[in-house]
């Protein structure tokens, strides 16, 4: 541990696979540095034979690259395209600035992205394209998504920039709508520093781009006259050389970041504290970095949670903001898979460099500053009575199936053997007891419904089960309604059997 403690783990950085120092050099030596060189004439080749597509376009950066494609389509003010309500906002600054109307459709729950129910969802007859954002390298059903755009003769711009090399069956994503994007920033799987690309197979948007590219000019080698208001979206000859050499180790790049992806999935698929992205089951994720979703009630936490991890030498990242969260944009609604994600995604280091050893630690320290948040968002109930009586007064409006307090004093938390409190921001999400009456210990547990099977009673419930063993307790009984089925499986889940039924069923475990 020391080793960590003495040197921060990066959460990215650039790493060379073959010959980026040699191509730089060999670009400088040959005073080629600016568009016009080899090495962008190669690098755009590469794509080309890589994605096995018709035509490549470097640009400056990958949000440049959305630009030019957007440009290229013909995007007029007031037009209305289909984004994604979560996800970095690249696209849907550019498209702002273009003075597009932008349509948010909400995300899946499990791979994070759009899917063709949220878009058919907010789609009306007057849209006229779709933008797909892949999420640190997963998707969602694109084929489904694309077939069907085309029955409503609306094109689809696909944001590829952190899904370098992922395939939705047999395609790399890029390769089935009308324009594909990426970006070459230095986090990204392939990298020049700074630096995007766009493919097509749609020679007149090829044409169209390459003279946007260039200032718009009729020919950029010795006319100076421009036949369209165009911009500088070059890349660099320079950075082209760092392009060109890491495509041609893309292989060994992918199998960096595979070993990566498998050791943090390897250990934290085990946890049932987290939630780690998905993708479509018809696809091949290259998973670009690994967003792991906290619990809805350790949202809370995430800031601290972060800090922790630096302090033991981790950076981490937050996942990305739903575009509610964003003040230049008016509140959208039906997004709420969206609003959900914004809060609680916290992203690992995706260094290529990092070793086995390296992932091992960060996911356990991960695992381990978690459990130390939610012990200490539990808090003994007898000094915090005021957050309980408002607790019960609120469960009681919405559920019949706690009636502990019915008769009782709050006060006799007092006398119980143990008694406490899930606060999230200082309101009670979850309230916990064992009670030895007449020589049986009552087990009792109750939940504010908005976390009902969010895996907050399964934590409370470890909590009272070890409680009980440490203190002696050979039997542990409770009391369950005979339709709170829910509530019935967890028990179960335990290790509780049903022993009688007279006004409710009387559970039991066996210690």
């Amino acid at each position: 541990m020391d080793r960590w403690k003495s040197k921060m783990i990066s959460w990215a950085d650039i790493n060379y696979f073959g010959k980026e120092v040699e191509y730089v050099t060999d670009a400088l030596n040959a005073r080629s540095i600016s568009s016009s060189g080899k090495y962008t004439r190669q690098f755009e080749q590469n794509m080309c034979d890589i994605f096995s597509v018709e035509h490549s376009l470097s640009t400056s950066n990958g949000t440049v690259a959305l630009q030019l494609a957007f440009m290229a389509l013909g995007i007029k003010p007031g037009d209305k395209i289909i984004v994604p309500a979560y996800g970095f906002h690249a696209a849907t600054n550019v498209l702002l600035q273009m003075g597009a109307e932008l349509v948010f459709c909400d995300i899946d729950n499990e791979h994070w992205n759009q899917t063709l129910r949220t878009i058919k969802k907010k789609y009306t007859n007057d849209i006229k394209g779709i933008v797909l954002v892949y999420n640190w390298g997963a998707c969602g059903d694109v084929k489904e998504i694309i077939e069907w755009s085309k029955s409503k003769n609306i094109w689809v711009v696909e944001d590829c920039a952190e899904a370098w090399f992922s395939k939705y069956e047999d395609k790399y994503l890029g390769t089935y709508g009308d324009i594909a994007t990426f970006s070459m920033h230095a986090a990204k799987t392939i990298t020049s520093g700074e630096g995007g690309v766009v493919i097509t197979n749609n020679n007149s948007y090829y044409e169209h781009m390459l003279q946007i590219r260039s200032h718009g000019l009729f020919d950029s080698k010795g006319s100076y006259k421009n036949v369209l208001p165009g911009n500088n979206f070059r890349l660099s000859n320079l950075h082209a050389s760092i392009a060109c050499a890491q495509t041609e180790q893309y292989k060994e790049i992918l199998l960096k970041q595979l070993s990566r992806e498998s050791k943090y999935r390897d250990i934290l698929s085990k946890s049932r504290l987290v939630t780690i992205q998905q993708s479509n089951v018809n696809s091949s994720p290259e998973y670009w970095a690994t967003g792991v979703k906290l619990p809805i009630w350790l949202v809370h936490k995430r800031n601290e949670i972060q800090s922790i991890l630096r302090d033991r030498g981790v950076d981490t990242r937050t996942g990305f903001c739903s575009v509610n969260e964003l003040d230049y944009i008016s509140t959208v609604d039906d997004i709420g898979e969206s609003n959900l994600l914004s809060g609680s995604i916290i992203v690992l280091p995706c260094s290529l460099s990092l070793s086995d050893n390296d992932a091992e630690y960060i996911c356990n320290e991960f695992l381990s500053v978690i459990d130390l948040c939610i012990n200490d968002s539990f808090v003994q109930t007898r000094e915090h009575l005021t957050l309980l009586e408002n607790f019960y007064t609120k469960i009681r409006q919405g559920q019949n199936g706690f009636r502990f307090f019915d008769n009782r004093d709050q006060n006799v938390v007092k006398d119980h053997l143990h008694n406490e409190l899930y606060l999230v921001d200082n309101e009670v999400a979850g309230y916990s007891h064992l009670d030895v009456e007449n020589e049986i210990c009552w087990l009792g547990i109750a939940l504010e419904e908005k976390y009902y099977g969010t895996g907050l009673a399964n934590i409370i419930m470890d909590r009272l089960v070890s409680k009980a063993k440490s203190s002696g307790q050979k039997v542990v009984s409770l009391s369950v309604d005979y339709d709170n089925t829910s509530a019935i499986k967890l028990y179960e889940k335990f290790g509780f059997v049903i022993e009688n039924k007279d006004k409710h069923f009387h559970m039991t475990l066996t210690l």
